[in-house]
């Protein structure tokens, strides 16, 4: 587990919170990457499919049901 905190860039006195938490830097980085990507047009909507089908995937197995009978859209 320690090394899983060395991932945040964590100021002295930090107190987590539940409503706006820090990323760890991979997440910040891969984000901050498609953004860019995104913002300059080099990116397409396919491009996020393998993503989806991880997600799909991996709740799936959490529920113990077909990733078929999970769905993934956006909120409103």
């Amino acid at each position: 587990m320690r090394a899983f905190g060395t991932d945040f860039a964590v100021p002295s006195g930090y107190l987590n919170t539940p409503s706006v938490g820090i990323p760890p830097a991979p997440v910040a980085e891969a984000v901050a990457e498609s953004v860019d990507r995104w913002r300059t047009g080099a990116t397409r909507p396919g491009e996020f499919d393998q993503y989806v089908t991880r997600s799909r995937a991996g709740f799936a197995r959490l529920l113990g049901v077909d990733p078929g009978r999970v769905a993934i859209g956006a909120s409103a």
